[in-house]
């Protein structure tokens, strides 16, 4: 019984090859192989497909293909297609130049980090598809990691309620807390000092809503004596930003949240400093990483390092 089970690739490479040819001897050429085992392989795939596909004359007369081998040949050249297209979809796969990726990321990171890890991914990654999941929720970048949801996701590294089992993480950079006044109520020469964090108490504050990174904060406050009096909550850094320029309260944030180019409000560093946050990188342990995702957590760490080693409150990364 004719059957298709035992056809190989090789078989219809050499079927295509004889058919445009119309010769044993030029499709060896053609495929780099000897007439004989060119022979050889439409013996086989006529053997398995019970019939002969090409009609051979002899002597110095071309080969025909058979209605039987032209059926064939229909298919071959949609198999060999594919075939072709799934090896270049392979090389470009093995580059870090096709596929998707899937990247979890929190609202400060995707407003002052990603743009710039993305300008540079891009050059050499441009066919890539990025699904972006953005949450302040790290509970949530989290699980949908060890999901595999997501292939790695920005985290906060110093996090103390995070669960890291199973992950590897990259340290990035220490992102420091700074106060943001109104400008009426700050000195003027205030723009770049620093407050004594101490004198927090009593002042009015806005900030986040309840979440795992504000209890972080509000703690670490704490622990100076400072007990936070919050008059505004708002899961917005730019919100944030509009209540203390509008004189509503001051607010300690990452350096990363703040907009550092707003005239409209007195940026500070607290002394002495509550320990920072870290910006990192989080991804599962153990398992095979694309060529995509290495290519932007190495884009990613380079970053980190020029903006850790930079002048600026977060550091110059240009």
């Amino acid at each position: 019984m004719p059957s298709l089970e035992n056809v190989t690739f090789r078989h219809l490479a050499a079927l295509r090859a004889v058919a445009e040819e119309r010769s044993f001897g030029e499709a060896s050429h053609v495929l780099g192989y000897s007439q004989s085992a060119v022979s050889q392989q439409i013996a086989a795939l006529e053997k398995h497909v019970g019939g002969p596909v090409f009609d051979r004359p002899g002597g110095p007369k071309q080969v025909e293909i058979t209605p039987l081998g032209r059926l064939l040949l229909e298919h071959a050249d949609k198999l060999l297609g594919r075939l072709a297209a799934a090896e270049a979809d392979l090389r470009a796969f093995r580059s870090g130049r096709h596929g998707a990726l899937a990247v979890g990321v929190f609202q400060s990171v995707s407003i002052r980090v990603l743009p710039l890890v993305l300008r540079e991914f891009r050059t050499d990654h441009d066919d890539i598809e990025l699904r972006l999941h953005e949450s302040d929720d790290p509970d949530s970048l989290i699980r949908l990691l060890r999901e595999g949801e997501l292939e790695v996701t920005f985290v906060e590294a110093t996090a103390q309620e995070a669960d890291w089992s199973g992950l590897r993480l990259l340290r990035l950079f220490d992102d420091p807390f700074v106060l943001m006044s109104p400008p009426d109520e700050a000195p003027g020469d205030a723009r770049g000092a620093t407050f004594d964090v101490h004198q927090l108490t009593g002042l009015p504050l806005v900030g986040e809503f309840d979440s795992t990174p504000q209890r972080q904060l509000e703690a670490r406050l704490r622990a100076e004596g400072v007990n936070p009096t919050l008059m505004f909550r708002s899961r917005d850094n730019g919100a944030i930003q509009a209540m203390v320029r509008a004189g509503i309260g001051h607010a300690v944030m990452p350096a990363l949240a703040v907009d550092e180019d707003d005239p409209e409000v007195v940026i500070r560093r607290l002394d002495p400093g509550i320990p920072p946050r870290t910006i990192g990188l989080a991804w599962r342990d153990h398992r095979t990483l694309s060529p995509a995702a290495e290519a932007f957590i190495a884009i990613a760490d380079r970053l980190g390092r020029r903006m850790a080693e930079g002048p600026t409150l977060l550091g110059a990364v240009d």
